[in-house]
């Protein structure tokens, strides 16, 4: 069963899956093995993924991080154990407004901050969300902090985003769905710029799409969202085998239509949110500002392409072995994987997830150390 296309993102190498670099280096085994069955493999059309084995409840979760972080500075770096957290929407700020409150800034450190602000360096809506995320503990400023992104950007009901997940498949980053926007935190030390960045990036991937649905409504919204579906269909044997039990080649236009009707009626019990922004919001009327942004984003969803559409089982050992065995894949690659890195629904959203790292990166070294 597929989901939604979903759009991942990690920080520390600006794309989507950590194996990528391998693309243009040489030979590695530093890097983990994804397993077959590891949500990189069929992504960004991938398997609907469960969590349900290795989820554990959020108050364990938080328990564990407050263990780990025992004997480490507060505010810097969060230490993740093991397991995965998964915190619904904003229930775990919800559950905690009121009770818990961010650490004051002292007199020089606001004055500095309002410097900051009147000159450009630091948006307003993001310098109080950094104030109201001050000397907390992740479990109290996470849900808070995505809360304030939704709002800023014009989500003020919870029902409307998706959900957040934590989870330690990954050792960093993120990716997103129509319900779920998961942010990876495997072992060692995830900083707090590297959370937020991630999770503005991944919230403008759902902004983008809803755009989309908005300008053109939801027959057109599914109709991109399959392309990239077709596209893995048609290059990718295995896949195609596994989806219709036959080569790409002995497909019927019935049974492509067949398929695509399928997959539309499951996109579809996606779209919950998106009518309900409709519903809300309005549809974007043509030729306005938002209109030609969807528009842009319309077309980038249906030309999305990422290396992991055309090997199954894409991972370290793949790479390696076709740089040995087949140069000619691994340059067909390389040219996928720059098409995804310039696609518009990246550049944008990596221009977001930039934007809010470079000002809490500055709000840590002139502010907190102030």
């Amino acid at each position: 069963m597929l989901s939604p296309i979903n759009y991942g993102y990690f920080n520390n190498i600006n794309c989507a899956y950590p194996m990528y670099p391998l693309l243009f280096k040489g030979t590695a085994n530093t890097i983990p093995n994804f397993s077959s069955n590891s949500s990189y493999n069929n992504n960004p059309v991938q398997n609907n993924i469960s969590y349900k084995d290795s989820t554990i409840s959020a108050a364990d979760k938080i328990k564990n991080l407050k263990q780990e972080k025992q004997g480490s500075s507060v505010g810097k770096t969060l230490l993740i154990g093991t397991g995965i957290a998964a915190l619904a929407g904003i229930g775990l700020w919800i559950a905690s407004r009121g009770k818990v409150k961010p650490k004051a800034l002292t007199d020089v450190q606001a004055k500095k901050l309002e410097e900051l602000v009147s000159s450009g360096k630091i948006d307003k809506n993001y310098a109080e969300l950094f104030k109201d995320m001050n000397g907390l503990e992740i479990d109290q400023w996470l849900g808070r902090s995505y809360d304030k992104m939704c709002s800023d950007l014009g989500y003020k009901f919870a029902y409307d985003t998706p959900n957040i997940k934590i989870s330690t498949d990954f050792a960093n980053g993120g990716s997103m769905d129509l319900k779920t926007i998961t942010l990876y935190m495997q072992g060692g030390k995830t900083s707090e710029t590297d959370v937020l960045a991630t999770m503005r990036h991944e919230l403008e991937h759902f902004r983008q799409k809803d755009l989309v649905y908005r300008a053109f409504g939801e027959e057109e919204f599914l109709n991109a969202e399959i392309q990239p579906m077709l596209r893995k269909l048609k290059n990718n044997p295995a896949h195609c085998l596994e989806q219709t039990g036959k080569k790409y080649g002995d497909l019927s236009k019935v049974d492509i239509d067949k398929y695509i009707q399928r997959h539309k009626d499951m996109l579809r019990k996606d779209c919950v949110k998106l009518r309900s922004l409709q519903s809300r919001k309005g549809s974007i009327e043509k030729g306005s500002e938002l209109y030609d942004e969807a528009k842009k984003y319309y077309e980038a969803m249906k030309n999305y392409e990422i290396p992991s559409m055309y090997e199954e089982n894409f991972c370290v050992d793949t790479i390696n072995k076709l740089k040995k065995t087949n140069p000619e894949r691994i340059k067909f690659l390389q040219e996928i994987f720059k098409k995804y890195q310039n696609n518009d629904l990246e550049v944008g959203a990596v221009h977001e997830g930039d934007k809010i790292r470079k000002m809490h990166e500055l709000f840590l070294k002139e502010v907190s150390e102030a």
